[in-house]
């Protein structure tokens, strides 16, 4: 893991972090069968490696994440932030157009699911 810098995250100060995640190890990490194997064959897509920023605060909280990947010429640059801690969490699911199936990804991609 490097450290890049400091900044600013929805005015909260951030170190900002850039590492490389060793996909096969994050995997083997995966308890649950079914999760692990549909972990597997997702991250195959994107390769040994994937390159991660992440921005942490002074009480050790993740404000910020964001991946950048390709995975069989689909190019995904993914940013999530993370605010408000501690609070109750009021989510609605976004509407079906906004979304995609990771099995149908996988599948037009070649993979195989199997029973999953």
């Amino acid at each position: 893991m490097t450290r890049v810098g400091t900044e600013k995250i929805h005015g909260v100060e951030t170190t900002h972090f850039k590492a490389n995640v060793d996909t096969h190890l994050a995997v083997s990490k995966i308890k649950d069968r079914k999760l692990r194997k549909l972990a597997e064959q997702g991250w195959a897509l994107m390769g040994d490696s994937l390159p991660v920023n992440v921005w942490i605060d002074d009480d050790g909280l993740t404000r910020r994440m964001q991946l950048e990947f390709s995975a069989k010429g689909t190019w995904v640059d993914e940013v999530v932030d993370f605010v408000d801690f501690g609070i109750d969490a009021f989510i609605v699911a976004p509407p079906k157009s906004s979304t995609i199936d990771f099995k149908e990804l996988i599948s037009r991609s070649g993979g195989d699911l199997g029973s999953i």
